[in-house]
């Protein structure tokens, strides 16, 4: 063979026609063979008594999942997409539960009564308790069970608070100053699991709790420092926590106990000397009402948030102007320019309110008012005191 793969005969230049006539038959036989192939596919498949039939592909039927074994925790659960309500292993789980409670609460009384627990491992066994108890909020929560936990970690702060004053109280194995921090520390902890767990409950019981320290360790009892610089940093951090998740009754609470305590601390050792220390505090808390209720002139909020923040200012307005009364009632000159101030003060309020056309303006418009009039007796006489009315009396009926 030639090294092109051909006979020896064909190698030579006499046997090109050869070559070609060859191509020209193989080109004839492919065309022919093509148009074979056209006329068997136009007439159809062909049918042969020996081929075996396709089979006939049979219906699908979805095939029936296999019942699905419980486990315990759906046992116990009584999960009701098994068609189970009351499962007795839950009943019986349940029951277990309780009976070593109380036989645990039980045993815990008889020990007591017994000596057989000192004050001191019932402090320590009262605080694990109760910090087990907080702790508990976190799965219950995980789970989708909010209020529950929110209920229970307030039951660990209760129970916190209850075991560290019945130790500084009952047996004082703690002192004053480490009762209010921990007390502090503890409602700092469970607002701090409220606001990572969105627990609303949990917040308000850990405000409540924050605002009521320090008329439990007496903080402030002499001094109004000690109780202002507490009580601004709980109104702070509860700011802080609204913002986050627009819980607007936290910074009420705040507000609200620090009137409270601000009005009882007055009732108590306020003194001519102590009459400006006391009105500054005022003006922090009519401060500290303006910056919790800023968003109101800014956006618009929810019918809750709006009636939180506007109930902020008016009693803000009205607690600062009680407080002028209590520090300068012996020096009516000076209580009639502080009801000047406020009047002042809640007039711009209600005009920048007004802006809006919603009527949140009127209530501390007839506030400023109601200051203004009351300032003119206490400040004029005689026929000024005349004019003054009369012209208060023309601004009210304008305004109307």
């Amino acid at each position: 063979a030639s090294p092109a793969g051909l006979p020896a005969v064909m190698t030579s230049w006499h046997s090109f026609p050869m070559v070609e006539a060859r191509l020209d038959a193989l080109e004839a036989q492919l065309l022919a063979l093509g148009d074979r192939v056209r006329t068997l596919e136009q007439r159809g498949p062909i049918s042969s008594p020996w081929a075996t039939p396709e089979p006939t592909p049979a219906p699908w039927v979805p095939t029936p999942a296999p019942p699905a074994q419980l486990g315990f925790d759906q046992l116990v659960s009584g999960d009701e997409t098994h068609g189970e309500t009351a499962s007795p292993v839950r009943v019986l789980a349940t029951t277990g539960g309780v009976a070593l409670l109380l036989g645990l609460i039980g045993f815990v009384a008889y020990a007591i009564e017994q000596d057989w627990l000192s004050p001191l491992l019932r402090f320590v066994g009262a605080a694990l308790l109760a910090a087990l108890l907080t702790l508990a909020a976190w799965p219950l929560a995980r789970r989708g069970h909010h209020a529950v936990a929110g209920a229970v970690g307030g039951a660990g702060l209760g129970a916190h608070f209850g075991a560290w004053l019945f130790a500084r109280h009952a047996h004082e194995l703690v002192t004053g100053p480490q009762l209010t921090i921990a007390l502090a520390l503890g409602a700092a902890a469970c607002l701090l699991v409220a606001d990572r767990l969105q627990l609303r409950l949990m917040a308000v019981l850990a405000s409540l709790a924050a605002c009521a320290t320090p008329m439990l360790v007496a903080v402030g009892s002499g001094k109004l420092g000690e109780l202002m610089v507490y009580q601004l940093a709980v109104v702070a951090v509860l700011l802080v926590v609204d913002v986050r998740r627009r819980w607007p009754e936290l910074p009420t609470i705040a507000l609200a106990s620090a009137w409270l305590l601000g009005g009882h601390w007055a009732a108590v050792h306020l003194e001519p000397g102590d009459a400006g220390m006391f009105m500054v505090w005022a003006l922090v808390l009519l401060g500290a009402s303006v910056v919790s209720a800023w968003r109101l002139l800014r956006a618009e909020l929810e019918a809750a948030q709006q009636s939180h923040a506007l109930a902020r200012l008016l009693i803000g307005g009205l607690t600062t102007w009680a407080a002028a009364a209590f520090a300068f009632g012996h020096a009516p000159s000076t209580l009639a320019l502080a009801s000047l101030g406020l009047a002042v003060w809640h007039g711009v309020v209600a005009w920048m309110l007004a802006q809006r056309r919603d009527g949140q303006g009127t209530p501390f418009a007839m506030l400023g008012w109601m200051q203004a009039l009351v300032a003119g007796p206490l400040l004029l006489g005689g026929a000024a005191l005349s004019w003054w009315w009369i012209g208060m009396s023309v601004v009210a009926a304008v305004g109307s």
